[in-house]
C-alpha cells in the first residue's frame, strides 16, 4: 500500500525549541496551531512543555498528508547523521507521549490516528569519510 513519510534529518543539531520555549516567543496563532497539531495526533491532553515542537510538527505533517492522499499509513522518520547530546532522549520522550517505545534502527507503532496507522522510526546514518564520498561522485 501507500504510506505518507516525513523525514527529519539531523546532523548534530537539536530539534527545534521545546514547546514551552516555542510558545514564549509569541506570534499570533501559535497556541491555536499547537492545539491543531495536538488534535491531529489524537492526543487528549496537552503535550508536556519539554517536548520538541519540531517532532510534533513533522509527525502531524505525516498524518495530514496521509489524510489528504487517502493513505492508510504514515511514518515520521528521523535520520541521524550525527547525534546531539539530547536528540535521542527528546525523540524517545515524544514517542512516549504517543504511547510508543522508541527503538534505534526500528520502526515502532502503530498508533491509530483517525483510521491511519502512524509509525515512528529512528535511523542512524554515520557520515561517510571524505574518501568514500569522493568515490561515490
Amino acid at each position: 500500500g501507500h504510506v505518507s513519510v516525513t523525514v527529519e534529518a539531523k546532523a548534530g543539531e537539536e530539534f527545534d525549541k521545546p514547546i514551552d520555549q516555542w510558545l514564549r516567543e509569541d506570534s499570533k496563532g501559535k497556541k491555536s496551531r499547537l492545539r491543531f497539531l495536538t488534535k491531529t495526533l489524537c492526543l487528549a491532553e496537552a503535550l508536556p512543555g519539554h517536548i520538541r515542537y519540531q517532532l510534533v510538527h513533522r509527525t502531524a505533517s505525516a498524518i495530514l498528508e496521509a489524510k489528504r492522499c487517502h493513505f492508510p499509513l504514515a511514518l515520521m522518520l528521523v535520520q541521524s547523521f550525527d547525534e546531539s547530546r539530547t536528540s535521542w532522549s527528546d525523540y524517545a520522550a515524544f514517542a512516549g507521549c504517543l504511547g510508543l517505545t522508541a527503538a534505534r534502527g526500528n520502526v515502532v507503532g502503530p498508533r491509530l490516528v483517525e483510521g491511519i496507522q502512524l509509525y515512528l522510526a529512528w535511523v542512524d546514518s554515520p557520515k561517510a569519510s571524505d574518501a568514500t564520498a569522493a568515490d561515490a561522485v
